[in-house]
């Protein structure tokens, strides 16, 4: 909805909404929700054609993208640092060990077993009913409005459910 908002408008408060809220993702689910929000809008404004590697810089200023960043540091450095002055190796193990080695399956202690992939499938349609029955009607209805100019913008949340359940799986 933030990047919706600061597309339509530019405005200094909606990307400000935008980056607090990227900011809240990130203290309450780690590194995840910037992956995910990047992911989505990365390939929205690839397949509407508006992204090139000489348009990278504009819609990155359209966004407020320099300012974003730093708010979001503001809000999340001060605990994430305070955490790690107060337990040494919390950084390494936040960053690296839960983060970027989980992402490989090569974290230690191996804690979690992953799922077979049509396990995983079959169990994001069952946590999400009873709305998981609307979605074949929802995805071909996004689809079908999003072929104009105006309503580009429909195809966002089939590109969202794209990108979540391709990275989790």
């Amino acid at each position: 909805y933030g990047y919706v908002r600061v597309r339509r408008s530019a405005s200094v408060a909606a990307a400000a909404a935008f980056w607090s809220i990227l900011g809240l993702g990130l203290m309450d689910k780690g590194l995840v929700p910037l992956v995910l929000v990047g992911g989505t809008i990365a390939s929205y404004e690839l397949t509407t054609g508006e992204l090139t590697f000489q348009t990278v810089f504009a819609r990155l200023r359209v966004l407020h993208a320099a300012w974003g960043a730093l708010l979001m540091a503001v809000i999340i450095a001060p605990w994430h640092l305070a955490a790690g002055v107060r337990n040494p190796g919390f950084l390494w193990d936040y960053f690296v060990n839960q983060h970027l080695l989980f992402f490989f399956d090569k974290k230690l202690p191996r804690d979690s077993i992953p799922d077979s992939l049509g396990f995983f499938l079959a169990l994001f349609f069952v946590r999400g009913l009873p709305w998981s029955f609307l979605l074949p009607l929802a995805i071909v209805r996004s689809w079908r409005t999003a072929n104009g100019p105006r309503t580009a913008l429909h195809r966002l949340p089939l590109l969202w459910l794209i990108s979540v359940l391709g990275f989790f799986s």
